[in-house]
Order: structure tokens, then C-alpha cells, then sequence
């Protein structure tokens, strides 16, 4: 074999090595890209034939055997349907109002939430116009109503949180307070607390129901115990290097309540530690994590376990964040063509739940290898 014979088979066998790495980059890279991509499991919509119709999705929840979901939106009226079906139908129906107030878009139903109290079936519903309504989903008769008490015209209501294992529920309407209803006394006024800012909207109770954690507009969150009102902690969302607060569109706590979460116009989202002393005192303690926001606006969070977190932005996009490597886990793709407002995560199924400005609801498979 002569010299030229040998430069050229050594040629072609490198050129060999070179193909067969790049079949194992591709390869990888293929493997990591399905790896990180949520999975959709079911997508529920409605089946009006006028999509004018079909209501922006605002809030979503389950029934408390995770068998039911219920939405609401844009039209004044509950939507359910099966987590085994597909098609959203009627199942409640708020009646007209008659506020001198009562302007043009504010029929939103703005938040659902299920009473956490055992054996019970009550589920609360807030619309834009300020008016608080409890519902026997079984029945689907409501069984107890109240408005907003306030001497000032309400902008928009927006969030419930039942407190107390469900013998109370704290009610957010763009003002620099927030009402706390008695829901052992027919939803009767029990108190009114201060909150961070004049456009507080967002109100978010712990798993055990003991401590709330408030904010808005003001980029303030404030976290109190629901003995102590008036003891609380507070954390400012900014954008990482910056002073300036940013608006606060979501918050949600860990299963452990340990850990509390928050985003919004920033260009983060924020994951802190919170505590309670032995003498009943809150503190937010350190960042655990900075979650980048590469665009967009975060417009709702829950955790998937202790240890991950998903976020719902303006984008269209859902991400599932690890938390110890503060990196995505999982992301989806182009399955929601609007704003992800609303979200669930029913973790014996493994499954999240996302509702969004498009009238969809998308069910996600959350595998626990992720967690």
C-alpha cells in the first residue's frame, strides 16, 4: 500500500468518526428534546359553533375526587366537564345584576375555589361585579351569596382563598384591603385586612389554610397568619438587577407550605422560604431561586411536588422548572394559542391542568421522574 493509498483511507476513516459523532450528538440532542417536552394527555373545549361564544378561561378547578373539572370566564357562567371526556357543558349559571355599577365587562367569573372543609361539596365562585357566591355542585343550586361591602365602585374583583379550613374565605378587589367573610355565618363580614397597595389582586392560602399571602400592582407580597392579620412578612418582586417593583400576577405556596412562590412582570420568579415562630410571628426567609423569564409575563404558577414548580405565561407557553438545578424540566410547544391563565396539579395522577385565554383547557402528564 502506498503512501497516497494510506493518507486516503486515513481520510475516510476520519471522516467516518466525524459522521458517527455527529449521530451521537443528534441522537442526544433528540433524546433530551423529547425529554423535556410536556406531554399532552387531553385537551377539553367547548362545541359552540359561534367561537365568539366559547369564554376566556380565567379560573379553573377541580371537584375535591378529582373527577370534575370546573372553569370560568368571560360570560357569567361554570362550566364542567369529566377529566374523561372532552366537551365543557353548563353547570352554573350566575343571575343578572343590577349594580348601577355594573358596566361592561364586569361578568367575569374571575376565580373558583373548592371549600377545603370535609364532606363538603361547596364551591365559591367570585365575579368581576364583586358578587361571592357558594354553589352545591351537586344540586347546582346556590346556597349562600354576598357582595363585596365596600362604599367605593369596584374596578374587579379577582381572587378567593378560603382560610381556616374553609370557615372563612379572604376576597381581593383592586383595593388597598381585603375582605374576610364568615362562612359559618352566611358569608357575613367578619373583617377587613390591609393589604400591600392600592390594586392588590392576587390571594393565595397555604395547604393548611393558617397563613395568606396577598399582592399586586404594588410588586409587594405580603404573607400574615390568619390569627395575626396585622403580624405579616413582606418580599418585593423585582427584575434581577433592578430596584424597581414589578406587578405580582401570581403566587402559590409548596405542599409543605415551606416554600411560597411568586411572579409576574419580572424578569424572575422568585422562590422563597417562609416560616412561623413559636411565638406565631411570619418570615419570609432566603431566595431559594430565580427562575428566568425570558419574555412575556408569568400569569400563574403552582407547585408539582415540593420540588418543582410550573408557570403559565402571556406567551402561550407552560413550563415545569426544577427547583435544585433552578433549570426547565419539561416545556410544551404550541398547544395553547393564548395567555395560560389558570392551573392545577392533581399530583396522585400526575397530571397538571392549564386553562387559557384560547377557551381550552389542556391536560399534561407530569411523570414522576421529573420530580
Amino acid at each position: 500500500m502506498n503512501s497516497k493509498t494510506v493518507r486516503r483511507f486515513f481520510k475516510l476513516f476520519q471522516f467516518a468518526t466525524l459522521l458517527g459523532v455527529l449521530g451521537v450528538v443528534i441522537a442526544d440532542g433528540a433524546r433530551a428534546v423529547a425529554q423535556s417536552a410536556l406531554t399532552p394527555e387531553k385537551k377539553y373545549s367547548f362545541n359552540f359553533e359561534n367561537v365568539d361564544l366559547r369564554p376566556v378561561i380565567t379560573s379553573l378547578a377541580l371537584s375535591k375526587d378529582k373527577s370534575t373539572i370546573y372553569v370560568g370566564g368571560d360570560n357569567q357562567r361554570v362550566y364542567s366537564c369529566d377529566v374523561n371526556d372532552s366537551t365543557f357543558e353548563l353547570a352554573l349559571s350566575h343571575s343578572a345584576r343590577s349594580r348601577a355599577n355594573n358596566a361592561e365587562g364586569k361578568d367575569w367569573i374571575r376565580a373558583l375555589a373548592f371549600s377545603p372543609a370535609r364532606d363538603s361539596n361547596l364551591l365559591a365562585t367570585l365575579s368581576q361585579d364583586g358578587q361571592v357566591t357558594f354553589w352545591n355542585v351537586d344540586s347546582r343550586e346556590a346556597v349562600m351569596q354576598t357582595e363585596l361591602q365596600t362604599t367605593e365602585e369596584i374596578k374587579g374583583a379577582h381572587s378567593v382563598a378560603f382560610l381556616a379550613g374553609g370557615r372563612m374565605i379572604a376576597v381581593s378587589a383592586y383595593k388597598s384591603y381585603v375582605n374576610i367573610y364568615d362562612c359559618d355565618n352566611r358569608l357575613q363580614l367578619y373583617a377587613v385586612w390591609d393589604a400591600p397597595g392600592v390594586n392588590t389582586t392576587e390571594l393565595v392560602a397555604s395547604p393548611n389554610g393558617r397563613l395568606l399571602a396577598m399582592g399586586g400592582r404594588s410588586g409587594k407580597m405580603r404573607i400574615c397568619q390568619t390569627k395575626t392579620p396585622t403580624q405579616y412578612a413582606e418580599f418585593t418582586l423585582t427584575s434581577n438587577n433592578a430596584q424597581q417593583p414589578r406587578r405580582i400576577r401570581a403566587i402559590a405556596f409548596s405542599p409543605s407550605g415551606k416554600l411560597v412562590a411568586v411572579g409576574g412582570d419580572a424578569n424572575q420568579i422568585a422562590v422563597c422560604e417562609v416560616g412561623v415562630s413559636s411565638d406565631g410571628a411570619v418570615s419570609i426567609g432566603r431566595q431559594v431561586a430565580s427562575l428566568s423569564v425570558e419574555s412575556g409575563k408569568v400569569y400563574s404558577l403552582t407547585f408539582c411536588g415540593e420540588d418543582e414548580l410550573a408557570a403559565g405565561y402571556s406567551t402561550n407557553f407552560v413550563k415545569v422548572w426544577d427547583l435544585s438545578s433552578q433549570s426547565v424540566a419539561l416545556t410544551s410547544s404550541t398547544e395553547h394559542k393564548g395567555t395560560v391563565s389558570t392551573m392545577y396539579y392533581d399530583e396522585e395522577a400526575e397530571a397538571l391542568y392549564t386553562g387559557s385565554y384560547d377557551t381550552t383547557v389542556i391536560r399534561w402528564f407530569v411523570p414522576k421522574k421529573t420530580r
